[in-house]
């Protein structure tokens, strides 16, 4: 009746037969369906991981690639952005293209020339950054690669939202002339990194250099030092140090609020290596494509909220958050038939890693080795003794199509009579 739900299941029985505990077994009945919670499951939020707060300026940096925007006069259509996580300052510069190589470019010759290496480096999973060119000018630098989970943009939320602000102000000074964007962007910046941060309480500017910048207008007013004595270092690190200790307070505080909203409607999941889920089909090919795809299970785990999950039909894995999986009950899946018609063994679908990689090397090396564990081989064994039984107890022309077998008869009483005139 095309999977309509348990409450139509339950009114199509009712009115044809009497079922005690009927609605009870129905709603059990579509709750373990597979083919209904491809289409019908619904996301759980996991709670928000706090993230760690960087030691000092540019020690953690997390880079983007935006776009593609209009093209400007000069060609540009992409902006590569360098967002200090600690203290929120911005280095961002048009780009005609997103290659490698102009990424490494940017990030050696002015990043790298006008801050040193940075501790960490945060990026999507998009191919400019996921490549043998950036991964070894970070391996030169010394720098760690950290990637974001697939469709997963929160994880790089800070730079994320960058980009909103980025695409606020930049559109209030274009007005109509779209076309000149790459002409207004630093200006663009200067606004953003000289601005107070809700987060940390200060400008971007004053927690990279330890002081407030100097407006024209300041200059006009000739501001001047509250202290003229001899020891300015003190000072200069008094400020330091106070400012560090501000900014921890805050970010912490604002970390806590924003985790506060963002978890209203999420709910605790503890996933474990092993435990069979539903994958969520973020790359759909059509309208009619199953929106939860079943038959994957944890091998790994990368993060809090990042796994590996395997595919127990073809063996491919993939990366996924917390948030695209869902808990599966192994009891409701239906196997099923591969295109010669055989039916994959439902005992083996999902084992423990252990267990399982246990099992493909003993059934890989079985045609070359002798085999030594038998407890994993014995499943595939009585299969195999079975099939073999199978053909021994058949004759050769039980397999053969009924108009394929006849035409074998019609020649043989062909040859028969010549042999016979």
């Amino acid at each position: 009746m095309g999977h309509c739900g348990d409450g139509k299941l339950y009114s199509n029985i009712k009115s044809r037969y009497y079922w005690p505990n009927l609605f009870k077994n129905a709603n059990e009945y579509v709750s373990n369906c597979v083919t209904c919670k491809t289409r019908n499951l619904k996301a759980i939020k996991p709670p928000t991981e706090l993230t760690d707060i960087p030691p000092y300026p540019f020690a953690k940096v997390g880079l983007d690639l935006p776009g593609p925007y209009l093209t400007s006069i000069s060609g540009n259509r992409y902006i590569i952005a360098f967002i200090c996580l600690y203290s929120g300052y911005v280095e961002a510069f048009p780009m005609k293209n997103k290659s490698a190589d102009n990424v490494c470019h940017y990030l050696i010759d002015i990043i790298f020339r006008r801050y040193g290496a940075m501790l960490s480096i945060v990026t999507d999973n998009g191919t400019e950054f996921v490549n043998k060119k950036f991964k070894e000018t970070l391996q030169e630098l010394n720098v760690q690669h950290i990637t974001t989970s697939f469709y997963h943009p929160q994880s790089n939320a800070k730079v994320e939202r960058f980009h909103r602000t980025l695409h606020d102000t930049l559109s209030k000074k274009l007005y109509d002339d779209h076309n000149v964007w790459d002409l207004f962007l630093l200006s663009t910046l200067a606004a953003i990194n000289f601005s107070e941060n809700e987060s940390t309480k200060f400008s971007p500017f004053f927690l990279l250099y330890n002081r407030d910048v100097v407006l024209p207008l300041d200059n006009i007013l000739k501001p001047r030092r509250k202290y003229h004595g001899e020891d300015l270092h003190q000072l200069a690190l008094e400020i330091q140090h106070k400012s560090f200790i501000s900014v921890h307070r805050h970010l912490k505080k604002a970390k806590r609020r924003q985790a506060f909203y963002a978890d209203r409607k999420s709910k605790e999941i503890n996933f474990q290596i092993g435990d069979p889920v539903y994958l969520k089909n973020l790359v759909k090919k059509n309208q009619f494509d199953v929106r939860w795809k079943p038959y994957y299970r944890i091998i790994s785990q990368s993060s809090p909220v990042s796994f590996v999950v395997k595919n127990q039909l073809d063996g491919t894995t993939t990366k996924a958050h917390a948030e695209h999986l869902r808990h599966a009950n192994i009891d409701e899946w239906e196997i099923p038939s591969t295109p010669d018609g055989i039916r994959t063994r439902r005992a083996h679908y999902v084992v423990s890693p252990e267990s399982e990689s246990d099992e493909h090397n003993d059934s890989d090396n079985d045609s070359r080795t002798p085999n030594t564990n038998t407890s994993n081989q014995r499943p595939i064994r009585n299969l195999a003794d079975k099939h073999r039984t199978a053909r021994d107890d058949s004759s050769s022309e039980d397999d053969i199509p009924l108009a394929e077998f006849a035409n074998r008869i019609r020649r043989r009483e062909r040859r028969q009579r010549r042999q016979a005139d």
